[in-house]
């Protein structure tokens, strides 16, 4: 059986006026945190090497987001198993 994993993404975004930044990084933008709970690596690394990673950035860049969205993925396996 493989362990389970998790996949988290850390963004930022360009401050402007309605956010209010409470610990912005060296740039001033605020970050915010998602994290993916995964059954496997092995459904994460499917993931990974899909084209949904080049699809969400081509659309981001489609949209004119990349000056205003940066973002930073750390993955790997868990000492737990994801509930469900």
């Amino acid at each position: 059986m493989d362990a389970a994993a998790i996949d988290g993404v850390r963004f930022w975004i360009k401050p402007a006026r309605r956010f209010e930044p409470v610990r912005p990084d060296e740039q001033g933008w605020p970050a915010h945190a998602m994290i993916h709970a995964v059954g496997s690596i092995a459904e994460l690394e499917a993931y990974l090497w899909s084209e949904a990673p080049a699809r969400n950035a081509r659309e981001r860049s489609e949209r004119g987001w990349d000056g205003l969205l940066r973002t930073e993925r750390r993955s790997g396996r868990t000492a737990f198993a994801a509930p469900g």
